[in-house]
């Protein structure tokens, strides 16, 4: 999946990945949201106010996937983590791969040799009871899967057509953004109007304001607009609301607990509509 290159990411900050001891935290716009749902594993925060993903080095790879190399940035103290990344090399695959759908996971069933593989897919688990890797469903993660195994990787029926469906709904997600940036980044164009037929000036309306509407107190005031931090605040809210609601609809989906093995963090749908309620709505506006 090629980076995305439109004017919305040329507009607003650079994603930010900032480490912890065992998760990296991605600062990123709201309007990015939908980019940053393509990387399998992510998780947000709404104390945070940003994206959580296990300490794992598939996450820089999957960044310079989503986003290109140039357009995100790190910490400084990150510098080791980009470099190893980068540069590490890794070896044919020794044997076959299978991977399968399982509700909203897909399943990766390897040898040993090549468990290596499969850890370049941000968010992995292994199930010791079923003796298989399980990773998020997403398009990336199944590219990763084929790019690393080639033809030693046989795919299970149903995988392709999920698949499929998911990268329709990524597209239609980039659209959209696409789409309610689109006024605010075109010019504007005046209207050419056609000239005005002369007239006298006794059929020209009178400007001059009555005796009555200068004594007339101002009574109306006009509203403020929202401000830009106001909007972003408001917009930031709605999308981890709808971030925990996506997240959870697909766990019960799959019908499996939750993985203690990864940095998850849980936000109570009371916790969500306090903090959506506390910001301040407007009309939207073009920033």
């Amino acid at each position: 999946m090629p980076p995305w290159t439109g004017s919305v990411q040329e507009s607003v900050p650079m994603p930010r990945l900032e480490g912890e001891e065992n998760r990296y935290l991605l600062y990123a716009e709201a309007r990015e949201a939908p980019f940053v749902r393509r990387m399998p594993g992510h998780r947000y925060s709404a104390p945070q106010r940003c994206w959580l993903f296990p300490r794992q080095p598939g996450v820089v790879l999957a960044l310079d996937r989503v986003f290109g190399r140039d357009n995100w940035e790190a910490a400084e103290d990150l510098t080791v983590d980009v470099a190893f990344a980068r540069g590490r090399l890794f070896a044919p695959p020794q044997s076959n791969a299978r991977v399968e759908l399982e509700g909203t996971q897909l399943t990766v069933q390897c040898t040993s040799g090549d468990r290596e593989l499969v850890k370049l897919v941000p968010g992995y688990r292994w199930s010791p009871a079923k003796t298989r890797w399980s990773i998020a469903a997403l398009p990336l993660a199944l590219d990763i899967l084929k790019e690393r195994f080639g033809r030693s990787l046989s795919i299970g029926p149903g995988v392709e057509t999920y698949i499929e469906l998911r990268r329709q709904d990524e597209a239609r997600a980039v659209a959209s953004i696409a789409a309610s940036a689109a006024p605010a980044l075109a010019p504007e164009v005046p209207a050419v109007q056609a000239p005005l037929a002369p007239q006298s000036p006794e059929s020209l309306p009178s400007v001059a304001p009555s005796i009555a509407e200068l004594e007339a107190p101002a009574t109306e005031v006009s509203a403020s607009p929202p401000t830009a931090d106001s909007l972003r605040d408001t917009l930031a809210a709605l999308t981890a609301a709808l971030v925990q609601i996506d997240e959870k609809l697909d766990r019960l989906l799959a019908r499996e607990p939750l993985d203690v093995a990864v940095a998850e963090i849980e936000v109570s749908p009371r916790v969500l509509e306090r903090e959506v309620d506390a910001q301040p709505l407007g009309p939207l506006e073009p920033e």
